[in-house]
């Protein structure tokens, strides 16, 4: 699937006309981020023009509003369709739409709903006191929960990269294959993208 601006402006569309959730391809959010990866690049790039880069800057700062517009209105859908779900009872909920994460969320939102549903009106109903309690996911959350990265990421160069401008505007580089160097890790995600370098990953 080839992400570009276009696309995500008629799925942005299609998102706000139609009630029901629309489908997306599977790979989604991986050419997503190939897409957004490939505009990072071309900022970063000490060979492009200044009219470029600006040009690139304003497509890039346009598409992330279409994202996070898109996810808006898709989380909303979601939210929906788990209320639904929920004060129905039916177990006839489409969610052939929804991308694997879309699912998981949709799926972790029910079970919240289902248990205050249980431990508050259920209870009312029957003639008890309602209690609610914070729920906790401690395995799940062990388990989903990403390692947080540090600002800075250690380098080793495994193709020649020139001299090239941070996003800071920062001079980096060249660099030599085999050379090493903690760099920022925006800067390093796009190098390891592209394959110029790889990750030094601690032990400790």
């Amino acid at each position: 699937m080839d992400v570009n601006y276009d696309l995500l402006f008629d799925l942005l569309r299609y998102e706000k006309n139609k009630d029901d959730l629309q489908a997306l391809d599977k790979s989604f959010f991986s050419s997503l981020i190939d897409y957004l990866q490939s505009k990072e690049s071309i900022l970063l790039n000490s060979q492009t023009k200044p009219a470029e880069r600006e040009i690139t800057r304003i497509q890039l700062n346009n598409v992330k509003k279409l994202i996070a517009e898109l996810y808006d209105r898709r989380e909303k859908k979601i939210i929906n369709l788990a209320l639904y779900k929920i004060k129905t009872g039916s177990d006839i909920i489409a969610t052939g739409s929804m991308l694997d994460e879309e699912k998981m969320f949709f799926d972790s939102i029910c079970l919240v709903l289902s248990k205050y549903k249980s431990s508050i009106l259920d209870n009312i109903l029957d003639n008890k006191m309602p209690f609610a309690e914070t729920m906790a996911f401690p395995e799940q959350k062990a388990r989903n929960e990403p390692k947080k990265l540090s600002a800075i990421a250690s380098l080793r160069f495994i193709k020649p990269v020139p001299k090239f401008l941070g996003a800071d505007l920062e001079p980096y580089g060249p660099y030599d294959e085999q050379d090493i160097a903690s760099l920022p890790r925006d800067i390093a995600e796009v190098l390891i993208h592209k394959q110029h370098a790889e990750e030094i990953v601690s032990d400790s």
